[in-house]
């Protein structure tokens, strides 16, 4: 445990009871409770922080980080083509993504390709191809051979079978 941690409890708390204590003395001016009830809530409110700092100091030691910062460098599957705006599965999520690559020159990036989370920008996620053989990111056709389908050789197309 960090002086950081205890600081930051003490910093969220020592606000709580400086509430708690205006909140009574107003009480006390205008109701006429008696000065010990008011030392006596000050002194509950202080033996509760610090009879649960033991058990809650864990939540103040946690690193904050952005929302989706733990998504970077994921690899997801696109579900809707990104040109440039689409949404992509990650970790099994459904999330609005933009490409950084899709365009005029690339094409959209079709679904079933597989890309890597780059950044985020606010709820979107910012993604890119990730290289692979051809078959992997194959968009439609990809998705049609993962779902049981078959490559027919002469063609170079693929035939969707039942899986039967």
């Amino acid at each position: 445990m960090s002086a950081r941690v205890v600081l930051k409890y003490a910093a969220i708390h020592l606000t709580e009871l400086a509430v708690v204590v205006l909140v009574l003395l107003l009480v006390r001016h205008f109701l006429g409770i008696p000065a010990w009830l008011v030392v006596a809530v000050v002194a509950v409110a202080i033996a509760k922080d610090l009879a649960f700092f033991p058990k809650v100091w864990k939540a103040y030691a946690a690193v904050d980080q952005p929302p989706l910062a733990e998504l970077v460098g994921q690899e997801a599957t696109v579900l809707y083509a990104l040109d440039p705006v689409g949404y992509v599965m990650v970790r099994g999520e459904l999330w609005k993504a933009v490409s950084v690559q899709a365009g005029a020159l690339t094409g959209p990036l079709r679904p079933g390709e597989r890309v890597r989370v780059r950044a985020s920008r606010g709820m979107t996620l910012v993604v890119e191809r990730t290289p692979g053989p051809p078959w992997a990111t194959g968009g439609e056709a990809g998705v049609l051979i993962a779902a049981g389908g078959q490559e027919d050789g002469a063609s170079g197309g693929v035939v969707a079978t039942s899986g039967r």
